[in-house]
Formats: structure tokens, sequence, C-alpha cells
């Protein structure tokens, strides 16, 4: 599934999907609310095609968005998630690739106060709120990630921890966009692969 303003849902005149994530604040809570929409409406269609063991899978900006429509859909009965962190306002304000969005915020707004506009679309609130304690997870994520940072990974995995959920997780040598790239790819994918068999089975 396309997440909004990626691939051909992409707005005219755009390379990246800047709408999903930049300094629009309302905006990207938007975008980030239709991409969570849209995964429930299509958990909904598939349940019309006669499917019931379902899961969801998100790569970067898209695991937040599959978390989120994981706590909140019954449907979903397992995640998979290649990269994760805490808050939106974290990713942005900390990782190089959204280094030029916090350059066109940070003298209008804290992270504080980001942390907090932007915390329904961030998966930590939910975590706090005990939500995904009883569902199966598995989390990738590179050791090197300049996007998505090692250190915000940590403090998801063990508010998760702290908050009654039991992820599975892989860390890989890697960094954000090396993950893509053999042997990592592979690594990964197979992993992933028999999570979801096993906990859709």
């Amino acid at each position: 599934m396309s997440l909004p303003y990626h691939n051909r849902r992409m707005a005219r005149g755009h390379e990246r999907a800047d709408q999903i994530c930049g300094p629009n604040i309302g905006l990207t809570l938007q975008a980030n609310r239709q991409a969570v929409q849209d995964a429930r409406r299509c958990l909904r269609w598939l349940e019309q095609q006669g499917y019931t063991s379902l899961g969801i899978l998100g790569t970067s900006i898209g695991s937040s968005v599959g978390y989120i429509t994981m706590v909140h859909d019954e449907a979903v009965r397992a995640g998979g998630f290649f990269h994760v962190s805490t808050y939106f306002a974290d990713v942005v304000s900390q990782g190089m690739t959204t280094t030029h969005v916090w350059e066109s915020l940070r003298h209008h707004v804290s992270v504080d106060e980001l942390r907090g506009y932007w915390a329904p679309i961030s998966p930590m609130p939910y975590v706090e709120r005990g939500m995904g304690a009883g569902r199966s997870s598995f989390l990738v994520y590179g050791k090197y990630d300049p996007t998505m940072l090692p250190e915000l990974t940590q403090q998801m995995l063990d508010s998760l921890r702290r908050h009654g959920a039991n992820p599975r997780t892989l860390a890989l040598h890697c960094g954000h966009y090396s993950l893509e790239l053999a042997p990592f790819s592979y690594i990964a994918g197979y992993r992933m692969l028999s999570f979801f068999r096993s906990a859709l089975a």
C-alpha cells in the first residue's frame, strides 16, 4: 500500500513525500492520519475478501503508521516494523535525513512543543498507555542508523517492555537505507517472513 504523497500519490512537482513529514505541522498530522485511515480501510477490504489472519508491515515512517494502526485495529494479529523510533519530533529534530525539516521549524517551535503537537502520529504515547501489549511484534533496526537513531530505538524497546509488550528484535550492523541492500535485506526479509508465518499460523 502506498502512503499518502508516495509513488503515484506524489504531489505534482515534488520528487519526494515532503508533505507526510515536513515543516507544515498541520499537513504532517493530516497526512499521517490519512495513512492510518488508509491502512484500516485496506484491512476492512481484506476481511471482505475472506482473509482472517491479518498482519501489518511497515518501513521507516511506515513503521510508525503500522504500529498506530495495529494498536487501534483488533483485526491486526501481528506487526513487523523495519526501523523504529519514539516520537515523530525526535526523529525530525535528531535524524540526518530530516535536518532540512528541523531547520525550517527550530526557530518557531521547541522539540517539546513539537513532540506534543505530533503526539497523535507518534508510537510512544500509545506504548505508554499499554496499547499493543497483547500483540505479536517484530522490530528490525540498524545499529548505525542516522535517521532513526539507535538510542531512540532503544528507548522505544525499553518502553514497550516496561508496559507489558514482549517484542522480538533484530539489530543489524547497517544504517537506515543500507538495510535494503544485501546481505542485510536477505537476513531481515527471511527473519520477518519467519515471524509472520509463526505469528499468523
